[in-house]
C-alpha cells in the first residue's frame, strides 16, 4: 500500500514540470515517500473528514 501510495504521489508531483525541467530523482522519491507515510496516517485515523 504504501509503495502504491507513494507511486500516486509521485506521478502527480512529476505531472507538474515541464518535459525539460530538472528534477532531483533522490529528493522527489524520498518526498513520494513522505507523502505516502502521510497518507497512511491519515487512513489510520480514519482519513480525512
Amino acid at each position: 500500500m504504501r509503495d502504491w501510495f507513494a507511486g500516486q504521489a509521485l506521478a502527480g508531483w512529476l505531472a507538474s514540470y515541464e518535459p525539460d525541467g530538472a528534477v532531483k530523482v533522490t529528493s522527489t522519491a524520498e518526498f513520494a515517500y513522505e507523502m505516502a507515510d502521510a497518507m497512511l496516517e491519515a487512513r489510520e485515523k480514519g482519513g480525512a473528514k
